[in-house]
């Protein structure tokens, strides 16, 4: 049986490959590729057979199997369409999406085996003690320093900054033009308003208010990235890993393009990067723990839970993680994490009452029911005669297959708003029972409408533009692009700068949202095989995805993920390069 098994797998393995490229069963390409899955199922085999440690094979086989079970369900499902658009029989689509699901799980699953297995035998020597370069000495302010002056160049094409109609949203509640709002959160408005209006009144003059905000989130950046930098490199004891993340973090062009953007999602990403790299030094055992980290941990939780809503739940997801970890040492970690959630709570609570902020409204909550209920109606499913009145009394349904949107929530949910939103808020409970109820009949439109709506963020074959935004949207403050750096030979550079990911292979990956997550489950992955601390890096950014698969944000949008891409240098390199023990003797920094 175990020899009919050994055959059968690379031959599924395959069939499921064939599937998910979409190509024909017919094609030249089956050979090359069932060589190929056989050459891995047997370097599979060889690599456990060579592992003499019993304990570690063991933990690899079980994380490898979690982790490609998830990543065999988005390859199998982000985009079936093209293996199923021949087949209407139900039970041989049903029979085609098992043998890809499994074909994938089982060669993901070999990929990563092979991966974790020489990952671990790779050991890297350890640094001798030595006078350090002047890189080494310095590498915060240094690298700090690198990002400043590479944004630079897009902040005076861009000047005063990109702003789109949020930033003038926002804008607009810090100028007192209109009342606060946390639709947008209100603390980043807040920390608009204490740059912008100051200088506004001083000089009278928006475009420079404007500008002064952008300096100020570009130097924000720029210290985090040498924080971020400098934490790779104390754990690592490695130049070259510092420099790689340097590279990223200060040249890639999305970066500079979101250190000028006002949007409240680039700080909170800053700060979710920003706590897993306070993290690795509260965990790191070569390295020692000054008061700083321990206040830029407080900052990283309060900023996380106040400069967006899922970031809130995310944390309070994250924090028994957290304490659990520290359970029996590091008292101060127990008062940050606690005080940090009462703090949140009194901004959320009294603070915002006394300021008479404004809470986004009902529609904004149940954006993802919304969706799928017009997914419903938009393929003409039968819907009860008094359930479709119950709708009809929200929004207006003449024009709702024009436009709906599969990945996009905004227009139905602007429908809602067109409509009679404050019977919705009214009827809450009936409307989520003919949710429910529409559910149970359909699930399968359900299921499609979920996927169309959060496939961007995990399958790997989307390519999604980004770092594409620039200049100020419309708006009446008086604010408007005004370059200082002109001419074709800037606006071309740009260009060809931002449109490189969609070129390069390997670097494009850095522009794929769902390439990116899948990178970070394998890295973590890879950490949940060794022995140590590391699991709890990966919590924050799990509980973000999770946020963002049950109430994903309107419409697919890089800056909502952005934070995957920031940590993604820092998981990839802590992770894949081990912390390294001083040693006696003369040498160099690496």
């Amino acid at each position: 049986m175990k020899k009919v098994l050994l055959y059968i797998k690379p031959f599924i393995m395959t069939w499921a490959l064939i599937l998910v490229l979409g190509l024909s069963i017919a094609s030249i390409w089956t050979l090359p590729i069932l060589g190929g899955v056989i050459f891995v199922c047997r370097k599979v085999s060889m690599c456990l057979e060579d592992t003499n440690d019993d304990i570690y094979k063991k933990k690899v086989l079980k994380v490898t199997l979690a982790i490609s079970v998830f990543l065999g369900f988005f390859v199998t499902f982000g985009d079936n369409g093209k293996m199923l658009e021949n087949l209407e029989n139900a039970l041989f689509r049903i029979i085609i999406l098992v043998i890809a699901y499994l074909g994938m799980v089982l060669l993901i699953r070999s990929l990563l085996i092979l991966l974790y297995v020489y990952m671990n035998r790779v050991k890297p020597e350890p640094v001798q003690k030595s006078t350090e370069s002047f890189f080494c000495r310095h590498i915060f302010s240094l690298s700090a320093g690198v990002s400043f002056l590479c944004y630079l160049p897009f902040f005076l094409y861009e000047y005063p900054g990109i702003l789109t109609p949020d930033s003038i949203n926002q804008l607009e509640q810090a100028m007192g033009v209109i009342e606060y709002s946390n639709h947008h959160p209100w603390m980043h408005t807040l920390c608009i308003e204490a740059i912008v209006r100051p200088i506004f009144n001083l000089t009278g003059n928006m475009n420079l208010s404007v500008a002064c905000y952008t300096l100020f989130q570009m130097i924000l950046f720029s210290l985090a990235v040498g924080y971020f930098v400098s934490t790779l490199y104390k754990v690592t004891k490695s130049r070259k890993a510092g420099v790689i993340a340097l590279i990223f973090f200060a040249v890639v062009p999305f970066n500079a393009i979101m250190a000028i953007t006002m949007w409240k999602d680039i700080i909170f990403s800053l700060a979710v990067v920003t706590l897993i790299c306070s993290l690795i030094r509260l965990v790191a055992t070569n390295i020692k723990t000054q008061i700083s980290d321990y206040i830029l941990f407080s900052l990283a939780i309060v900023v996380m839970s106040l400069f967006r809503s899922n970031g809130w739940f995310a944390f309070l997801g994250t924090a028994p993680f957290i304490l659990y970890l520290f359970r029996k040492k590091k008292l101060p970690i127990w008062i940050i994490v606690i005080g940090g959630i009462i703090v949140s709570l009194v901004v959320k609570g009294p603070v915002m009452n006394y300021f008479n902020v404004s809470q986004p409204d009902f529609v904004e909550s149940v954006a993802m029911p919304i969706q799928m209920v017009s997914r419903v109606l938009v393929e003409n499913k039968e819907v009860p005669k008094e359930q479709l009145e119950e709708i009809e009394k929200v929004m207006d349904l003449t024009y709702i297959s024009d436009i709906y949107c599969e990945f996009c929530a905004d227009n139905m949910k602007e429908l809602v708003r067109a409509g009679h939103p404050q019977y919705l808020a009214e009827h809450k409970g009936d409307f989520l029972k003919i949710w429910f109820s529409l559910g149970m009949k359909y699930p399968g439109t359900y299921f499609d409408a979920w996927v169309g709506q959060t496939r961007a963020y995990w399958y790997p074959e989307v390519y999604y533009t980004i770092a594409e935004a620039e200049g100020v949207s419309r708006n009446e403050l008086g604010i408007y692009s005004d370059p200082i750096l002109r001419g074709s030979f800037f606006v071309k550079l740009r260009e060809i700068w931002v449109k490189l990911g969609n070129m390069i292979p390997g670097y494009g990956m850095l522009w794929g949202l769902g390439s990116t997550f899948w990178l970070i489950l394998i890295a973590l992955g890879y950490s949940l095989t060794k022995s140590n601390k590391e699991w709890i890096l990966y919590v924050p950014l799990l509980m973000l995805f999770g946020t963002l698969m049950i109430a994903t944000p309107l419409g697919l949008e890089f800056r909502y993920v952005y934070y995957n891409s920031l940590a993604l240098p820092v998981l990839l390199i802590y992770s894949f390069v081990s912390p390294k023990e001083e040693s006696n003797g003369s040498g160099t920094c690496v």
